[in-house]
């Protein structure tokens, strides 16, 4: 049982830090310009960027997260 709790809340960890991923790279370019320093890319960069990019802004949306209350912190303690 132990081992199940564990693997399920790897699992809605996993999810929610891709999420997190996801929507980061949709703001890339308001992130790059806020920075101090250039933030200069070369071809190849700027070519991994905009397909990232894309797939953050016109891929499927992420169905909403379930909260679980309590198996929340259960799954913080397994991790």
């Amino acid at each position: 049982m132990g081992w199940t709790i564990k693997f399920v809340g790897i699992h809605d960890s996993l999810r929610a830090r891709a999420f997190s991923v996801r929507d980061e790279w949709a703001y890339y370019d308001d992130w790059a310009r806020e920075q101090p320093t250039d933030v200069s890319l070369n071809a190849a960069q700027i070519s991994i960027k905009q397909h990232l990019q894309d797939d953050a802004v016109l891929g499927t949306p992420r169905a909403p997260q379930v909260s679980l209350g309590a198996m929340d912190r259960l799954f913080d303690v397994t991790q």
